[in-house]
């Protein structure tokens, strides 16, 4: 009994800790887009804590053009710094990559659509502020297999393309109706398509509450299109469709507004926007104050061959409510968000064995009698 109330005390203070520094990232990236964000005040341990998190979830770079200029000089920050001129240079490298893998696939006959990365990170005041990596493109769906094929050969440009044939934050839009409603956006003197801004804000959203807004980055990005939006903004096209999917889209604003203080002044929804439930603000600043991710670590299929970090890896993967509830497919309301993240976590167990089963079969081969037919037929 005593020994369970220790145990139950350690949980809360646990979670207290987390809670306080994850609204120490949400303060630390609050208006962090603007051309000119405001400067920032925290407590030298929660800014410790709080830079350490931004370096490995991709805000550093926002963090470090929020310090004083007193700070810049700091031990403390140089890394923040040195962070931000890598990602910098990351920029420019990857725009190279973009052109390169556009221009090939097109003198291929294919046209692609860029997503995410890029698309994103050009909308920021600075180069470097919004780093990104693999290169997200959208090919039309009888285009697929030949483009994986043709970035597979030896000719191909070498960088990290994400090829897809749908997005699977977007499949209630067809990739035509992509297609058909994408922009056109100029880098270094080569046009290319990217999503429009109605399908743009809701894969953002959607993307980032499917992976459990484990990087508070997406919540920027979030943040940064709503206060890009035209006067021409479609938000009936934005919200179209199934009804639990745009009140996730709503919520979203909501967290923009509520953490990161985004203007949301031009969503027509403001109201229902800032009634979140109860539930969900403390699950974002639980999920920022953690300090290790399983994207961080190992996968499960190596985890599970050394038992010491067998039980390390579960407990990483246990989903948080927002990443339990979209991947369920239920509804962001007060009900309990238990029996999300234990379905969830049955979804992801029959999944895993599946993929470790169907392993093992190709691993193993044809059975002997097969090969003999296989020999003799």
């Amino acid at each position: 009994m005593y020994g369970s109330r220790l145990l139950s005390r350690a949980l809360s203070l646990s979670t207290m800790e987390r809670m306080l520094i994850g609204r120490a990232v949400a303060a630390a990236l609050a208006q962090s887009w603007h051309p000119v964000p405001p400067p920032l005040s925290l407590r030298p341990h929660l800014l410790a804590e709080v830079s350490a998190l931004l370096q490995r979830t991709g805000g550093a770079a926002l963090l470090w053009r929020r310090l004083p200029e007193d700070l810049h000089r700091d031990d403390q920050t140089a890394e923040l710094h040195q962070a931000f001129r890598h990602h910098r240079l990351q920029h420019v490298l990857r725009e190279r990559n973009i052109i390169e893998a556009i221009t090939f696939l097109r003198s291929a006959g294919i046209q692609p659509l860029l997503a995410k990365g890029w698309a994103i990170a050009r909308l920021y005041p600075e180069k470097g502020l919004r780093p990104f990596g693999d290169i997200d493109l959208l090919v039309r769906p009888e285009q697929y297999r030949r483009a994986s094929a043709l970035l597979s050969e030896p000719g191909a440009p070498q960088c990290c393309v994400d090829l897809h044939e749908e997005f699977r934050e977007l499949r209630d839009r067809t990739v035509q109706q992509l297609f058909d409603r994408s922009r056109k956006v100029v880098l270094n003197e080569l046009p290319i398509l990217v999503l429009g801004p109605e399908d743009q804000l809701r894969h953002c959203c959607l993307h980032m509450l499917a992976d459990g807004m484990w990087r508070p980055l997406w919540l920027c990005d979030v943040a940064l299109l709503l206060e890009s939006i035209s006067s021409d903004f479609d938000w009936d096209l934005c919200l179209a469709g199934d009804r639990t999917r745009a009140k996730w889209i709503t919520c979203s604003v909501g967290l923009a507004r509520t953490l990161l203080h985004a203007d949301i002044s031009a969503f027509p929804l403001h109201r229902e926007a800032l009634n979140l439930p109860r539930w969900l603000v403390p699950a974002v600043l639980h999920q920022w104050g953690k300090k290790e991710h399983y994207m961080h670590g190992d996968p499960m299929s190596v985890r599970a061959t050394k038992p010491k970090t067998l039980l390390k890896g579960l407990q990483l993967r246990w989903p948080n409510p927002i990443q339990a509830t979209v991947c369920t497919g239920g509804p962001f309301n007060e009900a309990p968000r238990l029996p999300f993240q234990i379905a969830e976590c049955v979804r992801r167990g029959t999944n895993f064995i599946r993929e470790v089963h169907r392993n093992k079969t190709v691993a193993a081969g044809p059975t002997a009698p097969a090969r003999e037919n296989a020999n003799t037929g």
